[in-house]
Parts: structure tokens; C-alpha cells; sequence
């Protein structure tokens, strides 16, 4: 914040976002958009890829990996 730059979107809310918290251990943040819904982001690197095994149902390619998981190469589980 003290630079005012961005160094992470989560795209999600459609219109302005009212209120973020963080856990208290850090690995979530909370968020509540004009849009009437409330999000739940996973923050952790490891918390991220294990969301990620679960729900895809193919690999994920080198571009999609610097896009979502901010790595200049996929985990080899990927």
C-alpha cells in the first residue's frame, strides 16, 4: 500500500468492492462487493495449486501458470 502498487488482482466482484479482511493466519482474504456477494481468496502458493489439482480436469499450460499461479513454470504435478 505504501507505493500504491498493484501487485495482485483478484478478479471476482462486478462493481466496487466494499470491505477486504485477512485471516488471522493470513492465507485467506475476504472480500464484499457491490455486487451482494462475499468471496473467500486463497492467498497461499500451495493453497492456490491444491485448489487447483481438485477442480481442473486437465494440466494447466506454461501462460496459465504465470497468469494464476505467478510461476515462470508449472509444479511438475501440473
Amino acid at each position: 500500500m505504501a507505493t500504491g502498487t498493484n501487485t495482485l488482482r483478484l478478479p471476482g466482484h462486478s462493481g466496487t468492492v466494499g470491505q477486504v479482511a485477512f485471516s488471522p493466519d493470513g492465507k485467506r482474504l475476504a472480500s464484499t462487493g457491490g455486487d451482494g456477494k462475499i468471496r473467500i481468496w486463497a492467498l497461499d502458493l500451495d493453497d492456490l495449486i491444491a485448489l487447483a489439482r481438485h477442480r481442473l480436469t486437465r494440466s494447466l499450460t506454461t501462460a496459465e501458470c504465470l497468469q494464476y499461479l505467478h510461476q515462470t513454470a508449472c509444479p511438475e504435478s501440473f
